[in-house]
């Protein structure tokens, strides 16, 4: 499944689950989780 990047977001949050590599080819993906200090 090759998808623009677009494609892939609307997918997502039309209740799609699987693994999402390789589903948009050229483009990076990165996941970021940001918690207080504290719990660090």
């Amino acid at each position: 499944m090759v998808l623009t990047p677009a494609q892939a977001r609307a997918r997502f949050r039309a209740g799609l689950v699987r693994p999402t590599a390789g589903m948009v080819p050229g483009h990076a993906q990165a996941n970021l989780v940001v918690v207080p200090r504290e719990l660090a």
